[in-house]
């Protein structure tokens, strides 16, 4: 019991398995030549979008302060002098939305880059974990369905991903019309949905090769929590830390093929897969 208590009844040893990946490579420097193209395509899809999206944050975020300044100067000009210190008080909340803003901002891109890494670089990705399964299982397990079943699958999946997303996302940024409480349940509520978009994407590939449901792929993933909620967090910081995130997706692609390995495989898939 304690030893569940102190590992988050698996929530911290989820949140483990991106570092562990890094070991992988390691011990299996064969997996090495499968990263190669894809860092190449992440850094020059990375350097683009940062740029593109924090300069879009900037003007923004001036067109905000300066709204914002006029706004203080009409106000707070009417009031007593008595009442001067409320300009410092502004001036730090004003930075501290700033800051937030663009704090967010970096997760947004990080959150884009690995959507779209992972579609770009998705056929080295699926060689990657094709690879590390056989390693790791002694076997692979893979249902052949043609490449028009499989181009029809991959859109579907990602169009349910945005229905996911746009379904829930985008009613709980109503929340924050409630500050305080409404602010903090909207920001819970995307963390909670972006993490479980990641554990998606990085758990994909041997569930795909199943040829499993998205609904049976979420089903696996509530079904081992809270170490896929460890899993899923972990790989979203990762992959929102600027430039560190443009070698993070395939050291997440990995550690979704070792969780596969070592928590689905053995409970939900070993004794089918071996008659």
């Amino acid at each position: 019991m304690t030893q569940h208590l102190l590992s988050g009844f698996g929530f911290w040893s989820g949140a483990g398995y991106p570092f562990r990946a890094g070991g992988l490579l390691r011990r299996y420097p064969s997996l090495a030549p499968y990263l190669v193209i894809p860092l190449l395509l992440n850094l020059a899809l990375g350097i683009w979008l940062y740029w593109q999206l924090l300069q879009w944050g900037e003007n923004s975020a001036e067109i905000g302060r300066i709204y914002f300044g006029a706004w203080w100067r009409e106000w707070g000009g009417q009031l007593p002098d008595s009442f001067g210190f409320l300009g410092g008080i502004i001036t730090l909340i004003s930075w501290l939305l700033d800051l937030l803003f663009k704090f967010f901002l970096l997760i947004i891109a990080g959150f884009i880059l690995s959507q779209l890494g992972v579609i770009l670089g998705a056929p080295w990705y699926e060689k990657l974990s094709e690879k590390l399964e056989k390693i790791l299982l002694g076997r692979l397990f893979l249902q052949n369905l043609g490449f028009g079943a499989e181009i029809r699958r991959s859109i579907a999946f990602e169009a349910k991903k945005l229905v996911l997303l746009l379904g829930i996302g985008v009613p709980s940024l109503f929340l924050n019309v409630f500050p305080g409480l409404g602010s903090l349940a909207a920001t819970a509520v995307g963390v909670t949905l972006t993490a479980t978009l990641a554990c998606l994407d990085f758990l994909n590939p041997p569930l795909e090769r199943r040829r499993l449901s998205f609904r049976a792929k979420l089903g696996l993933i509530v079904k081992t929590l809270p170490a896929s909620a460890g899993f899923g967090l972990s790989c979203l910081i990762l992959v929102s830390i600027p430039v560190v995130n443009l070698a993070t997706i395939p050291l997440c692609i990995l550690a979704g093929t070792l969780f596969f390995s070592e928590r689905l495989y053995p409970r939900y898939f070993a004794q089918q897969e071996e008659i």
